[in-house]
């Protein structure tokens, strides 16, 4: 029996050849003790020592009571709690960690081989997994998914065409216009041509003569003489004879132009100030436009189905830490 408790309990079997005892102790710590007996064995081996089963020390995080080392934990904090280790692969000391290291031995590592062993090592987003083969602890099986394939086939339609048809428009229009391009002048010249003169003739007209009018109660110029069919000053009393220019035979009458030095001809246009030119587009009525699609003859489309995500299979899920205890 304890050195102090508060209360006993005492559970025999049905036939009384075996027993439970329990002890608590409500006053000193809040323990409690149990220890069993068993009628056959030798009279100074039938009870078994007290054993402290539960304390308030149990549910501190520095002590190991109740954890069995090896055995991991989650945890929702961001650090692991007393009493265990980071599941990150860290070699650690087979000596500070003795319990641990007989436990999982060198499993997920050997360290250096002879003062450290590896930790497990839990990558980012890791999933544990159960298997049945002691041999396969400690291994890591690679993701994969439910084998499956994806199709895709484009099957030859033979000899086609594709047909193309533009809707009519209705009656319409299109507006265009020209910027105003402020007020400008648009220059321009010859080029010069050096010293030069043009030369030309009148075609020959063959022997000819020239009448002269003249009538009564005409003024002649040519002579003083007043009488009928000549030429005078005085009025005349026939009746409105004609003379004739001499002849002077077929001949023609050439003419030269004096060269005006070397020159060019300047050409100006004036400015029209800021102005727009309007352009029309006249209405066409309601029409559509015909397009059509050349026979391509039998042929098939390749379809590629292109791969996607990452190198690993990973399922979504809360993030949480993996410890392990020592």
């Amino acid at each position: 029996m304890p050195a102090q408790y508060t209360i006993a309990w005492s559970l025999p079997s049905y036939d009384n050849s075996r027993g439970l005892a329990l002890a608590a102790d409500y006053g000193g710590g809040n323990r409690f003790w149990m220890r069993s007996r068993r009628d056959t064995a030798p009279v100074n081996e039938r009870w078994k020592p007290w054993v402290e089963l539960w304390t308030n020390s149990n549910f501190s995080p520095a002590t190991k009571a109740n954890r069995i080392p090896g055995q991991v934990i989650m945890f929702a904090g961001k650090a692991a709690p007393a009493g265990t280790l980071l599941c990150d692969g860290a070699a650690v000391s087979r000596t500070t960690y003795a319990e641990l290291f007989a436990a999982i031995g060198t499993l997920y590592g050997a360290g250096d081989g002879t003062t450290t062993f590896n930790l497990p090592a839990m990558g980012d987003g890791t999933v544990v997994t159960h298997t049945n083969s002691a041999d396969a602890v400690g291994g890591f099986t690679a993701g994969e998914v439910i084998r499956h394939a994806h199709t895709a086939s484009s099957a030859s339609a033979g000899t086609h065409s594709h047909t193309i048809t533009v809707a009519g428009g209705g009656a319409h229009s299109h507006g265009a216009s020209a910027a105003a391009a402020g007020d400008h002048a648009h220059g321009a010249w010859t080029d010069s041509q050096g010293h030069h003169g043009h030369t030309g003739g009148t075609n020959w007209s063959g022997d000819h003569q020239h009448t002269v009018p003249y009538g009564e109660d005409t003024a002649f110029p040519w002579g003083q003489d007043g009488g009928s069919n000549k030429p005078g000053s005085a009025r005349s009393d026939g009746d409105n004879n004609w003379p004739y220019t001499s002849p002077s035979g077929n001949h023609a009458h050439n003419f030269t132009t004096d060269g005006a030095g070397a020159h060019a001809h300047n050409i100006g246009m004036n400015g029209s100030g800021n102005h727009t030119h309007t352009i029309s587009v006249a209405q066409v009525g309601d029409h559509g436009h015909s397009a059509s699609a050349a026979d391509a003859g039998a042929h098939t489309h390749a379809v590629t189905v292109n791969n996607t995500g990452g190198d690993r299979n990973l399922p979504a899920g809360l993030r949480m830490i993996y410890c392990i205890t020592y």
